[in-house]
């Protein structure tokens, strides 16, 4: 069997999760497209989402014969830190913003200088879904959650807890912009 040899002085490109279906349109060649649409959060392992909603990249240059991969992230995540005064059960998260600074698609050029995700929807709110997230009274609970990176500086984010006792309000001004691959944590507390 024939292999193929690597030309020095390329470029190449790779990005995960690879889609073979990208590179057959002339549409998704050099905008591969990204959604964390369908996110849903299990209770019993609560960083396992996280894998599907991470799409990473790379660049390398061929100069020595052989490439080398150094991976980037290329959402954000924002770290829920939830400590509220009564044991319930937390079937939905709602993110929402006023101005409509919330995504869940977009695309990428892997080919740029600085890959970013451009965002292709502008909502006013985010739903996930949870299952077996049981929250219980005074002790901090980390709910992880994929964010396609949003300019929320000066602005302000409502996130709405749905649980089996009521809905706890929490209306966060946030002070900076959510960039690739950073985590971004949050405090929500309710003590009365």
């Amino acid at each position: 069997g024939g292999g193929w040899a690597l030309k020095k002085g390329c470029k190449y490109y790779s990005y995960y999760p690879f889609n073979r279906n990208n590179f057959i349109s002339e549409d998704t060649k050099e905008a591969i497209p990204v959604s964390i649409g369908g996110q849903s959060i299990d209770g019993s392992d609560m960083f396992g989402h996280l894998g599907k909603y991470d799409p990473m990249f790379a660049q390398s240059e061929n100069s020595t014969g052989s490439i080398a991969w150094d991976f980037q992230h290329l959402v954000s995540w924002l770290k829920l830190n939830v400590t509220l005064a009564a044991d319930c059960n937390v079937s939905e998260i709602i993110l929402y913003n006023e101005e409509a600074l919330l995504h869940t698609k977009g695309t990428f050029d892997l080919t740029a200088d600085k890959p970013a995700i451009v965002s292709t929807n502008n909502l006013k709110e985010i739903s996930i879904p949870c299952t077996g997230l049981d929250i219980k009274a005074n002790r901090q609970t980390v709910i992880p959650i994929a964010i396609i990176p949003t300019d929320l500086n000066g602005k302000n984010l409502k996130i709405k807890l749905v649980t089996n006792i009521g809905v706890y309000i929490f209306d966060l001004p946030i002070a900076k912009e959510w960039r690739q691959g950073y985590y971004y944590s949050q405090t929500l507390t309710n003590d009365t």
